[in-house]
């Protein structure tokens, strides 16, 4: 049976029922009762109770087991409050899925989103729910997306740093190169750069240096000839 409120001690109990066969017939049932503890053992070893838990509701929406035993002596049912939760609320939510399936839904509870499994207990029409805040689900993954995008940062940053050492590094020799040219074509033939590199730059700056000494001693010789 679902869980019930019992007259005699005023405690949830579960009414397991069976039948007594004579030729063939039912002569009458067996009724046992027990204590419901047992559904709130499996649901507590589903989570911590807080951020993630387990649940047990019945097709007609009446919670029958849930961390929080109030819920169950107040024969909560989630269905009760449909229009006043609203739409996206477990029990509108609940109501959208085909009986005995097995999903997953979102709902809303209390300003956070959470995130259930649910699947049917065999045997029963009851339906067991597993269920999580979303943000404390998603907190690994936008954790993970944080950390992306500030390595992505970084190496933009690292990046542009290597890309300025290596544009100065360029830029600089082929300005001074600019400045030699100019003072040859000016007649200042003595200028010459120092070479701080063995690269194409350093090459290309040793043949700067190679032309304009090719010059003033050009120059030079003729001169000694006039």
């Amino acid at each position: 049976s679902d869980v019930a409120i019992s007259k005699v001690t005023k405690e949830p109990v579960v009414f397991d029922v069976a039948p007594i066969m004579k030729n063939g017939q039912v002569a009458g049932l067996l009724v046992g009762r027990r204590d419901p503890t047992f559904l709130k053992n499996i649901v507590n070893n589903l989570g911590d109770g807080t951020n993630k838990y387990g649940l047990v509701i019945s097709e007609n929406g009446l919670m029958m087991a849930h961390p929080n035993d109030q819920l169950i002596l107040d024969q909560t049912n989630v269905f009760d409050n449909i229009e006043k939760d609203g739409p996206n609320a477990m029990g509108a939510r609940l109501k959208e899925i085909a009986p005995q399936s097995v999903t997953h839904i979102s709902y809303d509870f209390n300003g956070d989103t959470k995130l259930a499994y649910v699947a049917p207990v065999p045997g029963t029409s009851w339906n067991l729910l597993v269920t999580e805040s979303e943000a404390v689900m998603l907190a690994p993954i936008n954790q993970l997306r944080n950390t992306i995008i500030i390595l992505g940062l970084l190496i933009m940053v690292a990046g542009a740093a290597v890309a300025f050492v290596i544009s100065k590094r360029i830029v600089k020799p082929v300005l001074a190169a600019n400045g030699l040219i100019k003072e040859i074509y000016d007649g200042h033939l003595s200028q010459r750069l120092e070479i701080t590199s063995q690269d194409e730059v350093g090459e290309m700056t040793d043949s700067l240096n190679q032309l304009a000494d090719t010059l003033q001693f050009g120059i030079m010789s003729l001169m000694k000839k006039i």
